[in-house]
C-alpha cells in the first residue's frame, strides 16, 4: 500500500489494530497495518445497498420489465456490514482521547453529509414531488442536519444510518472519557438495552412515537458492539481459522437473505432482534474473517476495488440522488423491456460509483483536510 492510499482510507488512518504477532519484528511490521480487506468490504456493502435501491428505482421508472430479482432488496443489509466495521474501527482507536476521537468523527461524517443534505433540500424547494414523495410526513430540516432522530427519515433518507453512527460515537466517546474498560462498558450497555426492551417493549420498538428511546435501545446497536468484540478478539487471541469463519459467515448471510421471505420485516420493531441473528452475526463473522486473513497475509485485492472502498462513503450518500436523476432522464425514452431495464441498471451502477469517486477526490477529501486544519 502506498502512503497516498494509506492517507485516503475512508476512515482516515484509523484501520490500525494493535495485535500480538509471533515475533517483535512482525509486531513492528504490522503495527501500521491497514486493512485493505475492510476497504473491499466497504465497496461491496455500498454497492449492495445501491443494488437494493435499484430494485425500487426499477419499479418507479419501469418500462414493462424488471431485470433485478426481488431478493436483491436484501442488499439493504449492506448497512449491517458498515455498522460492524464501525465498531471494529472504534475499538482500534485505543490511543486517542475522547475529544480528539469525537472531533475526528465529526470531521469525518458531517461536512459531506451536510453537502448532500443541502442538495436534497435545494431539490425539494425546486421540485418537491421529486424528494421523499413516499413519506407520510415531511422530514425535519433541523433534525436532518443535526442527526437527531425523529418520527420519519431525514431529508437525505440514507442519513438514518448516520443517526445510528452518531449515537455510537457519542457512547464510545463517553466510554473513552470515563476510561471504562471496553468489556465492562459493553456488558453494561447491552444489559441496559435488554432491560428497556423487557420493561417497555412497546415504547422501545416504536420509533415513530419514541424516536430517541428507540434509537438508544435499537437492537442494531449490537452490530456495532459485535464489531468491537471482533477487534478485541483479534487483539487478545489473534486470528483463529479466519478463512473458515469468513466462509461460514458469507454462507449464512446469503442463506438468510435468500431464505427469508419477508426481508423488510427485519427492518423495524421486534424484527430487528431477528435481524441481529440472521444478518448481524454473519456480518461480524465476515469482518472477523477478512481482518483475520489479512493479519496472516496481505490480501491480493484489485486496486479498483480498494478505490471504490475509499469512495464508499461518498457513493453511499450520493447513490440515491444519482439513480433518481438517471431514472427521471430515462423515463422519456420511447422503448422498454429488458433492454431498457438493463441500460437503467448498468447506467445507475456505473454513474453512482463514478460520482462517488469524483466526490471522494474533489469534495470529501478537501473537506476532511480543511476540517483537520480548523480543529
Amino acid at each position: 500500500m502506498t502512503p497516498q492510499r494509506a492517507a485516503a482510507i475512508i476512515m482516515p488512518a484509523d484501520l490500525t489494530l494493535p495485535l500480538r504477532p509471533a515475533t517483535e519484528a512482525a509486531a513492528s511490521a504490522r503495527a501500521a497495518t491497514k486493512f485493505d480487506g475492510i476497504q473491499a468490504l466497504r465497496a461491496l456493502a455500498a454497492n449492495a445497498v445501491l443494488l437494493a435501491h435499484l430494485t425500487v428505482i426499477e419499479k418507479k421508472y419501469n418500462h414493462g420489465a424488471a431485470l433485478l430479482p426481488a431478493w436483491f432488496d436484501g442488499g439493504v443489509f449492506g448497512v449491517d456490514v458498515f455498522f460492524v466495521i464501525s465498531g471494529f474501527i472504534m475499538a482500534s482507536l485505543t490511543r486517542r482521547s475522547w475529544h480528539s476521537f469525537a472531533a475526528a468523527r465529526a470531521i469525518r461524517i458531517l461536512p459531506l453529509y451536510w453537502f448532500y443534505t443541502t442538495l436534497v433540500l435545494a431539490a425539494s424547494l425546486i421540485k418537491p414531488q421529486w424528494v421523499n414523495s413516499a413519506l407520510d410526513q415531511a422530514p425535519s430540516i433541523w433534525r436532518s442536519y443535526l442527526l437527531i432522530p425523529g418520527s420519519t427519515f431525514p431529508l437525505l433518507a440514507v442519513g438514518w444510518t448516520l443517526i445510528h453512527e452518531a449515537y455510537f460515537y457519542v457512547v464510545f466517546a463517553l466510554i473513552l472519557a470515563l476510561r471504562l474498560p471496553y468489556v465492562a462498558a459493553i456488558a453494561g450497555w447491552s444489559a441496559l438495552i435488554g432491560a428497556v426492551w423487557l420493561l417497555m417493549p412497546a415504547e422501545a420498538g416504536n420509533a415513530a412515537v419514541f424516536p430517541v428511546l428507540a434509537l438508544a435501545v435499537n437492537p442494531l446497536t449490537f452490530e456495532f458492539i459485535g464489531g468491537v468484540l471482533v477487534a478485541l478478539a483479534l487483539q487478545r487471541f489473534g486470528a483463529r481459522l479466519p478463512a473458515v469463519v469468513l466462509a461460514l459467515g458469507a454462507a449464512a448471510l446469503l442463506a438468510s437473505i435468500g431464505l427469508t421471505s419477508d426481508r423488510m420485516s427485519l427492518t423495524y420493531g421486534h424484527g430487528l432482534w431477528l435481524r441481529i441473528v440472521l444478518i448481524g452475526l454473519p456480518c461480524a463473522a465476515i469482518v472477523y474473517g477478512v481482518a483475520g486473513l489479512e493479519l496472516h497475509q496481505r490480501l491480493a485485492l484489485p486496486a479498483w476495488m480498494l478505490r471504490l472502498g475509499d469512495a464508499s462513503y461518498s457513493t453511499y450518500l450520493a447513490h440515491v440522488l444519482v439513480a433518481s436523476a438517471i431514472g427521471h432522464a430515462m423515463v422519456v425514452l420511447p422503448f422498454g423491456g429488458v433492454g431498457y431495464e438493463a441500460i437503467l441498471v448498468v447506467a445507475c451502477l456505473i454513474a453512482a460509483n463514478v460520482v462517488g469517486l469524483l466526490s471522494f477526490r474533489w469534495i470529501e477529501t478537501p473537506m476532511i483536510r480543511l476540517g483537520r486544519k480548523l480543529v
